[in-house]
């Protein structure tokens, strides 16, 4: 807000200053959304993982009973 109060004329390295902060913060969330977006592909397949790993426990359990009786 005391940037703009100046106005950019006043200081024209300001302005430049803070286009370069406003990219920089761009590419960030640029690469942070990326970064989300595989970590939600992670755990959706982590999850897929799990129950399958649960279906195959159970149906390892129901063989073993099925063989001990």
């Amino acid at each position: 807000m005391f940037l703009s109060l100046q106005g950019e004329s006043a200081n024209p390295q300001h302005s430049l200053l803070s286009k370069a902060v406003k990219t920089n913060i761009d590419n960030c969330l640029s690469i942070i959304n990326a970064h989300q977006a595989q970590m939600e592909r992670f755990l959706c397949t982590l999850k897929s993982m799990a129950i399958l790993a649960g279906v195959f426990f159970v149906l390892s359990i129901a063989v073993s009973i099925s063989v001990i009786v």
